[in-house]
């Protein structure tokens, strides 16, 4: 079982780091740029986009921020709301994140270049909640990996090179060796997806987070 309020399992991090790195990739390649889960880097893309003339798909780049940014608040109010009333906030936010993979997976079979936003929108505001999840449950973050390699690079410097920890036990960096390459795989299956199936591919993340969701206690 995935732990409840009391903690996020390295388990559960896995999965969301692999589906993180799949969405982020199959956006990216099948929306012509276009992150889902690092958001900021869309306004690099955005910017490249001003520099060489502005095309109408790039203002889908720009506009992922406050889509992003109203996921974290929704999932914010509604995870407070779920402890004051005493329930598991882990599992409503996974089941809510999971119904929107399974919508936007459904959406991804349409073939129209509107609904193909519509969906990558739903999935910049699904990954905005996932994100909320590291603020209420201290952790690995399973969007991005930047911090994720800090960390993981600074304790084991610590831990071989400046022997920091002789008398007592050094962090662990293998949950976060692991998240890395859960993501990397994400990323490589995702890219994988898009130029061989499509957007349709996106049913598996979609079904990984069934499974994860039903894990929870």
């Amino acid at each position: 079982m995935v732990a409840g309020s009391e903690g996020v399992s390295h388990f559960a991090r896995l999965i969301l780091a692999f589906t993180a790195g799949y969405c982020d990739t199959l956006t990216f390649l099948h929306m012509g740029g276009v992150f889902c889960a690092h958001v900021t880097g869309n306004f690099v893309l955005f910017a490249a986009s001003l520099a060489r003339g502005l095309r109408s798909e790039d203002y889908l780049k720009i506009a992922t921020f406050p889509v992003f940014v109203l996921g974290v608040v929704v999932a914010t109010v509604l995870v407070h709301r779920a402890k004051r009333r005493g329930g598991s906030w882990l599992k409503m936010l996974l089941w809510l994140v999971t119904a929107l993979m399974m919508l936007a997976g459904v959406g991804s079979f349409s073939g129209s270049f509107e609904i193909d936003v519509a969906v990558t929108l739903l999935l910049v505001f699904a990954l905005g909640m996932q994100n909320t999840l590291h603020h209420f449950a201290p952790g690995p973050m399973t969007t991005v990996m930047t911090g994720t390699v800090m960390n993981t690079t600074a304790g084991l410097t610590e831990k071989y090179l400046i022997r920091k920890y002789d008398d007592c036990s050094p962090p662990a960096v293998g949950p976060g060796i692991g998240m890395g390459a859960f993501f990397l795989v994400g990323c490589t299956l995702g890219a994988l997806g898009a130029v061989t199936i499509g957007f349709k591919c996106l049913l598996l993340p979609a079904l990984l987070m069934v499974a994860l969701a039903l894990k929870t206690r």
